[in-house]
């Protein structure tokens, strides 16, 4: 898909978040971040309820009026992200000859994003179960390939869950080509939806590996970073 198309669909998301109420956004940092978050949050769950077709596609086609969602897992938190913090989202870089921002950018802007202070619109996440509903995941693929995919991004939807010292269980919306454990997608079915899976930490809490859709299968051990959006008011300057 081009990148004019696109930005109509993250037009048309911005018109339509403007159709639902919105938290007022607070001054403080701390009370800014939830409100952002929140904002997010109400976005993933509103699409997640308006959810009829969807698709795992990297040609994206959105129709909310008729519940339609073919999108990958990138165009998906870029859809989300826009009509919130647009700010946030053209921090991100986009590649060359693509549309919107892939996984590896969205880890690459955490990953050099400062913890103890916002930056354009995004403020790195050390530990996992420091991690709140609304903020966003990415991995990218090591070695990276030359082409194809470059990893997952995703976003959290329940506070994470220490089931002991290395294995935290996350509750988390994405578009992928397989659902997670006890997913809304069908079994064998892509597309948007939510379901659990698993992460461990390392001594310090950062994420190292994850789970997929069972606890007893690791699925991959990766570089992977955690990002908060953060409200214009607490960001850095552009």
């Amino acid at each position: 898909m081009g990148r004019v198309h696109f930005l109509m669909l993250v037009i048309l998301s911005v018109l339509l978040w403007g159709c639902f109420p919105q938290p007022l956004l607070a001054q403080s940092t701390e009370i800014a971040v939830t409100s952002s978050s929140r904002q997010l949050l109400f976005q993933a769950e509103r699409v997640l309820a308006n959810v009829k077709s969807t698709q795992y596609s990297h040609t994206s086609e959105v129709d909310e009026a008729e519940g339609l969602y073919r999108l990958d897992c990138s165009a998906f938190i870029s859809f989300l992200l826009s009509s919130v913090v647009p700010q946030a989202l053209r921090s991100v870089s986009v590649d060359p000859r693509h549309s919107h921002a892939r996984a590896i950018n969205f880890y690459t802007r955490f990953s050099n994003t400062p913890a103890e202070r916002a930056d354009r619109g995004w403020r790195r996440i050390v530990r996992l179960m420091d991690a709140e509903p609304g903020d966003i995941v990415a991995w990218r693929k090591d070695p990276l390939p030359k082409k194809g995919n470059t990893g997952h991004v995703l976003m959290i939807l329940e506070k994470p869950v220490m089931e002991d010292d290395e294995m935290i269980r996350v509750r988390v919306l994405d578009a992928s080509r397989s659902g997670h454990f006890q997913d809304t997608r069908k079994k064998g079915s892509g597309g948007v939806g939510a379901g659990m899976m698993w992460f461990r930490v390392d001594s310090e809490g950062r994420p190292v590996a994850y789970h997929w859709s069972t606890r007893k299968k690791l699925s991959g051990v990766l570089p992977i970073a955690i990002g908060r959006a953060m409200a214009a008011e607490s960001s850095g300057s552009d």
